[in-house]
């Protein structure tokens, strides 16, 4: 098991710098290759990250995905999937999320609404509800039985998709319909303030998401590999003066840091310590959101979610969401930086010396 999480831990930094995404399974926690193929039926939550990821299970819960290249025939309630090219093949029995660069939504069934961001969007499934997408060119081939919103530059509607509600897209698109029925459509005016509105929402959904999936997969790594780090987080008594203290702990750092990185990268010597620092800096900003929804999600969920990586799970998407929100959105976005990057270093700072004691 030491062994695992030595690889793990050396993965871990090179996701930092490396855009390439290699296979780990929070399921099976011994996968380590490029492709990881999931065949077998999976009870309750499910979390796949890897180059290549086959899936051609059934899951009794959520579905999180990502990867370059997503090849997906599996079962769930809900799917969010974040890739570069995603085959979808799937059939969910709620919602879907996608975003990426190609996507292609084969003959699937999705019982209430799909929100999807690409490039290239082909859709050829069934959606029992509503379709919002948003790509640079968007063609519907499938059956939809709600409304259908898109805003993209090229939107084409082929003669055997059926669009059961009214059909929204920017006016500016290049539309091509070759339905031979008739489709309720709109065309989004500029100057329509309830138009705008919704594409502002729209937008704002796409962007959740996919800061969602940015940081979701990368959170759940820490989780795992540095499990004792999070349990002495989750240690740390929820009082005022510790949240004050941690803010406090992290403007400190974000604010000095930098100024002792450029003084050793001029100095003849202290060049090496200065890339080192470089480092632990952008450790510290990446994480530090994980960090924080994790402290506060053990203190509200631990009570009703025996799971730490769901508990994490539904913390980052509260915190996400938080941070898109208009006005206090800054705010969160501020406070949660300091207090993550200061609960980093205060709970690291605790593990190595607790195991500096043990030793002795």
């Amino acid at each position: 098991m030491k062994k695992v999480r030595v690889y793990l831990a050396l993965l871990f930094a090179l996701i930092l710098f490396v855009p390439t995404t290699y296979a780990i399974s929070i399921d099976d926690l011994a996968e380590a290759d490029e492709t990881l193929t999931v065949e077998k039926n999976i009870t309750g939550t499910s979390f796949k990250a890897g180059n290549t990821v086959n899936i051609s299970s059934k899951i009794d819960g959520i579905s999180f995905v990502a990867g370059n290249t997503i090849n997906d025939s599996s079962e769930s309630d809900y799917a969010f999937i974040a890739g570069n090219i995603i085959n979808f093949d799937d059939f969910v029995t709620k919602d879907l999320f996608l975003a990426g660069s190609e996507i292609t939504i084969k003959q699937s069934s999705i019982k209430r609404d799909a929100y999807i961001a690409a490039g290239t969007i082909n859709f050829n499934g069934t959606l029992g509800r509503n379709l919002y997408a948003a790509g640079d060119e968007v063609i519907i081939d499938g059956t939809i039985n709600g409304d259908v919103s898109i805003s993209a530059s090229t939107i084409k509607i082929t003669k055997d998709a059926k669009v059961r509600g009214t059909l929204k897209y920017n006016d500016d698109a290049k539309f091509d319909n070759e339905a031979t029925y008739s489709i309720k459509t709109k065309t989004y005016k500029s100057k329509d303030k309830k138009v705008v509105a919704t594409a502002s929402v729209t937008t704002m959904i796409f962007d959740i998401l996919g800061s969602f999936a940015n940081i979701l997969v990368f959170g759940l790594l820490l989780l795992f590999v540095f499990k004792k780090l999070f349990d002495k987080v989750d240690s740390t008594e929820l009082t005022a003066s510790n949240v004050f203290k941690n803010i406090g702990i992290g403007l400190l750092i974000l604010f000095t840091l930098p100024i002792v990185t450029i003084f050793l990268l001029i100095s003849s010597v202290g060049v090496s310590t200065a890339f080192i620092l470089i480092a632990l800096f952008i450790i510290a900003l990446y994480s530090s959101t994980a960090f924080t929804a994790y402290y506060f999600g053990k203190k509200v969920l631990n009570s009703k979610i025996d799971n730490d990586y769901l508990i994490l799970t539904i913390s980052l998407l509260v915190l996400v969401i938080l941070n898109a929100l208009p006005f206090i959105g800054s705010i969160t976005t501020i406070a949660s930086l300091l207090f993550g990057t200061g609960i980093f270093i205060t709970s690291s700072k605790a593990v190595l010396f607790a195991k500096k004691k043990s030793k002795k």
